[in-house]
């Protein structure tokens, strides 16, 4: 909607060209836009990313949906493909390429790095992968409704099956 709103009302178009997005849950999330007036979308749109935060730091820990262009590097990435922290998936796939004994280098210096958008069952498991400094904690929740909680403290998870059933929305 950020890019294409001026083909926002034409609905072949929209499941054409983000067809990986229509089929992800934005079918539905069309849907309840479609509904509305421009003005009101537009003012919605302006709120939501105004509040959006790409990424969390504390503690020397880096909480992002994705990663970051580990090439450049977390603040290079901030700076030159602000997008790419919701997209990257190339943090993860170093972590495990780099991963041998437990611990392995540790990318952009945080002690852990927390992350999503890649399901761990795209690596044939379902549980969270620790690798290097990175936690991978995206199980698939949209897929089959997988959700994993992780203690920062303890290292300890906590999954549950079928979420999507389990827990209030």
């Amino acid at each position: 909607m950020q890019t294409d709103f001026h083909k926002f009302r034409d609905w072949r178009y929209i499941e054409e060209v983000h067809w990986e997005w229509f089929t992800n849950g934005g079918l539905n999330t069309y849907r309840s836009y479609f509904e509305k007036s421009d003005e009101d979308i537009v003012r919605h749109l302006k709120l939501f990313f105004n509040k959006l935060k790409y990424y969390h730091l504390e503690n020397n820990k880096l909480f992002v949906h994705a990663g970051f262009d580990v090439r450049e590097g977390f603040e290079a990435t901030l700076q030159n493909n602000l997008d790419s922290i919701l997209w990257e998936r190339h943090l993860y796939m170093s972590a495990i390429s780099h991963h041998s004994d437990g611990k392995g280098e540790k990318f952009g210096g945080f002690d852990k790095i927390y992350i999503g958008h890649t399901p761990t069952t795209y690596y044939d498991t379902l549980a969270p992968r620790y690798r290097c400094n990175v936690i991978n904690l995206d199980q698939g929740c949209k897929i089959d409704g997988t959700l994993t909680v992780w203690v920062d403290e303890t290292d300890e998870c906590y999954t549950y099956r079928n979420a999507k059933e389990q827990l209030p929305s």
